[in-house]
């Protein structure tokens, strides 16, 4: 025979159900299950009233897996978002306040590019009168403190000063 105390007993299965999850893995100690079941609340009773009818817990939890993995896919899309601007703006940010100093060869590649995006290594290595290796290491430079940007695949694409 069970004992319905609302809402003590679903806030304290929650609680037992994250506890459990996050045992086995932390990450699942974060999701929003208790927002979901808010905004679903008359589904979510819908379940427990068929469940108790027919003394079988199989709905309840179906029903519970699927709010698990809608809140784990809500996480997921919400990190995707977050994630993107960040990897947008960082860059942006990093070398406005963080200026640096650029060598000489740097310089001529930015000059350069900035008049023909579409431009090669090899044709930067021609035109500098330095290595193809030279031309990798300071566009990776220039890349990393968001300088510069390649947009588009290696062949065909074109550079975007950042």
């Amino acid at each position: 025979m069970a004992i319905y105390q609302p809402p003590y007993n679903g806030r304290m299965g929650r609680l037992w159900q994250t506890l459990i999850l996050s045992e086995w893995r932390p990450e699942l100690a974060w999701l929003p299950v208790e927002t979901l079941i808010h905004y679903q609340q008359q589904d979510y009773y819908h379940v427990l009233r068929e469940c108790d009818r027919t003394s079988d817990c199989t709905l309840f939890i179906d029903f519970m897996l699927e709010k698990l993995a809608e809140a784990l896919k809500e996480s997921l899309d919400l990190q995707k978002q977050n994630s993107v601007v960040m990897s947008v703006e960082v860059p942006v940010q990093m070398s406005v306040e963080n200026p640096q100093p650029l060598n000489a060869t740097a310089q001529k590649i930015l000059l350069v590019i900035a008049a023909h995006p579409a431009t090669t290594i090899t044709q930067l290595a021609d035109e500098l009168g330095v290595s193809r290796r030279t031309i990798e290491r300071n566009i990776k430079i220039l890349q990393d403190i968001g300088r510069l940007i390649r947009v588009g695949a290696k062949k065909g694409g074109y550079w975007r000063i950042g």
